[in-house]
């Protein structure tokens, strides 16, 4: 009986090694671009459900291959110029803005935001409506030049090239927008009181409503949160939430049809005759910083310094910490 068990268990591996072997065969001389490749592809997507180098759901890989065929597909740090001068400022030139790194002989820029590739998801769509709001969370690597830039804010971590931000973005009906403006204020107003960043006769952080002067071009409405740091001596942007309406969604092409309306009460209505939902319309679009990851790191390390150097961790952020309460200087030898 022993022997059975061992040979069963051997034999059992020698199938899954034999199985994975073929199917990174495949993997290899898989060839996307022809009617063979999609077929083979959809196949293993319903042969291996669920395994971890395949595709989940046929439904999903004709998907990805019609954005892929459209020119849709992104990767997490560049973007298609074309999709950027859609959801950010244009300058007057046509040229895009001298803060995005563009990337030479070629169609590419790399983000600065997750809001760029966020928002051209749904590029050229036609949504239903009812699927909207349509919110979203984009951790990425951002990219900028901080051409322009000069002082004490361009040392340290405040103004730097490349940093990591978790971004919010939102879509939604045009009569919404600002009722989902104030849900991502409320958002990122409770994460900084969270930790820690609100005291009661001392307000380490503002909420600002932002002057028209100081908006960007796809801006209608803009809040900043600003921090208080001690290295600067005064406060500074650590995150902002903007209501674009619908600027964005027109560059785009980002549309929503409206549920049909129900039809009025009438005895010369025709039985089964449902109602009209009439012409499409531009979604509205919303974008917020959660965190900045820099940021928030000046605004932790600069406000819960101790006289001895050490630095009390914020309570939500110790789990994560390994339950470590204080952040101690390192001994200098």
């Amino acid at each position: 009986m022993e022997k059975y068990k061992v040979a069963k268990k051997t034999a059992k591996r020698d199938i899954s090694e034999a199985r994975g072997q073929a199917y990174e065969d495949l993997y290899q001389h898989l060839c996307l671009n022809t009617k063979e490749g999609e077929r083979d592809i959809y196949k293993m997507a319903k042969i291996r459900e669920r395994k971890t180098r395949d595709v989940n759901q046929e439904l999903e890989v004709r998907e990805a291959l019609k954005r892929m065929k459209g020119c849709k597909a992104m990767d997490p740090d560049g973007i298609p110029i074309g999709v950027w001068r859609g959801l950010g400022d244009i300058a007057e030139d046509g040229d895009i803005d001298e803060d995005v790194y563009s990337i030479d002989n070629s169609d590419q820029c790399l983000i600065g935001t997750a809001e760029i590739p966020v928002g051209g998801i749904h590029m050229n769509s036609i949504l239903a409506d009812s699927d909207l709001p349509l919110k979203y969370v984009a951790y990425s690597h951002c990219f900028r030049t901080e051409a322009g830039a000069a002082g004490a804010a361009t040392r340290g971590l405040y103004r730097v090239h490349q940093f990591s931000k978790v971004e919010m973005f939102i879509f939604c009906r045009p009569e919404e927008s600002d009722k989902y403006h104030e849900e991502l204020i409320t958002i990122e107003e409770n994460l900084y009181a969270s930790l820690g960043l609100h005291f009661k006769y001392f307000l380490i952080f503002l909420t600002l409503d932002m002057a028209t002067g100081d908006l960007g071009a796809p801006a209608y409405r803009k809040y900043d949160i600003e921090a208080w740091m001690p290295g600067l001596d005064r406060y500074g942007e650590i995150s902002s939430a903007s209501n674009c309406t619908d600027y964005q969604s027109r560059r785009l092409g980002i549309r929503f049809r409206p549920a049909p309306l129900e039809p009025p009460p009438s005895t010369n209505s025709k039985k089964g005759k449902g109602g009209s939902s009439g012409p499409t319309q531009f979604v509205h679009t919303l974008n917020a910083t959660a965190v900045a990851v820099p940021r928030l790191i000046i605004s932790i390390l600069e406000n819960f310094q101790q006289e001895d150097g050490t630095v009390v961790i914020p309570e939500p952020l110790r789990p994560f910490m390994g339950g470590l309460g204080v952040l101690t200087p390192k001994t200098k030898l």
